[in-house]
């Protein structure tokens, strides 16, 4: 089944490290195959995330709350904040 890939791009406070906010978004779901950075501008930081499931085709209802889910954990645990709306 074909992967979806998107980006998600959050304001990051300084001297945030990338590793447990990459794992943090990793181990949110089980869906998410992989996650990397693809982009930083000033405090920036847009990350690629793949989706994908072994059993059925995704759309974007089956990824919206999993989206949601990372936006409230990276809020919470690192201040993020998202570029952009959901």
């Amino acid at each position: 089944h074909p992967p979806i890939i998107e980006d998600l791009t959050f304001t990051l406070p300084e001297k945030t490290y990338l590793g447990p906010v990459i794992n943090t978004i990793k181990s949110t779901y089980r869906l998410i195959k992989s996650v990397k950075l693809s982009k930083i501008y000033q405090q920036n930081y847009t990350f690629a995330i793949t989706y994908q499931s072994m059993l059925k085709d995704l759309s974007a209802t089956n990824i919206t709350p999993i989206r949601k889910t990372i936006v409230s954990l990276l809020k919470t645990k690192f201040k993020a904040k998202l570029v952009g709306k959901l």
